[in-house]
């Protein structure tokens, strides 16, 4: 009888073990399956916030959720904002459209463009110019890589179209123009958020002035 007590007594004391390692691997069942629903939950929560990443865009764009566009289209924009803010202007506001287009600029263009938009900016103002242009939406090119091995190397745009100048109102002047531009990839930043920088601009006259 001494025998069969200690064997009741042993018996009960694994079942008392095994009800608390049965309570304990349900707490953990439920601790585990709160734990992967709440990641499940952030991690769609953050899919959805990076699907409507913020990003950078066209200065004087409205502000908004977009989302981030391919280097191609990025450099297309960047280079349609250089050659439409030098481009389609009035004398009042010339001054400060090449302000904010200076910060695509890399040293090099900066020091050389200086000069060159200082002086047009004044006779802008001295004949109360304005200009127009009007682009070619065919003759765009772009040449060079755009893609991640692209980076620090040098792609050139051309944009084509027609430059009007304008005084008191008439156009007096219509002139076909080619613009070359040279930029570098970079990365994408807070001060140019097109990824790309100027290296170089060049305008040149078609064929000659048209009335």
């Amino acid at each position: 009888m001494d025998f069969i007590a200690r064997a009741g007594s042993v018996v009960d004391k694994w079942q008392r073990i095994a009800g608390v390692l049965l309570m304990l691997l349900i707490i953990v069942f439920f601790w585990t399956y709160q734990v992967i629903s709440e990641n499940r939950r952030l991690n769609a929560q953050y899919e959805k916030l990076r699907a409507q990443a913020q990003v950078y865009v066209v200065p004087g764009s409205v502000a908004g959720f977009y989302t981030p566009a391919n280097s191609e289209i990025m450099l297309k924009e960047l280079s349609y904002l250089i050659v439409n803010s030098l481009n389609n202007y009035t004398y009042q506001n010339l001054e400060n459209q090449y302000r904010e287009i200076q910060q695509f600029f890399n040293d090099d263009m900066l020091a050389v463009a200086q000069s060159y938009f200082k002086d047009l900016i004044q006779k802008a103002f001295q004949d109360e110019r304005s200009s127009k242009f009007i682009p070619d939406q065919t003759a765009f090119k772009i040449e060079g890589d755009t893609g991640p091995s692209g980076r620090g190397k040098t792609q050139t745009v051309t944009i084509e179209g027609t430059r009007q100048y304008i005084i008191a109102g008439t156009v007096v002047e219509a002139i076909p123009m080619r613009y070359k531009m040279e930029f570098k990839q970079r990365y994408i930043s807070k001060s140019n958020p097109f990824g790309f920088e100027l290296v170089s601009y060049n305008e040149t006259e078609l064929t000659g002035k048209l009335r």
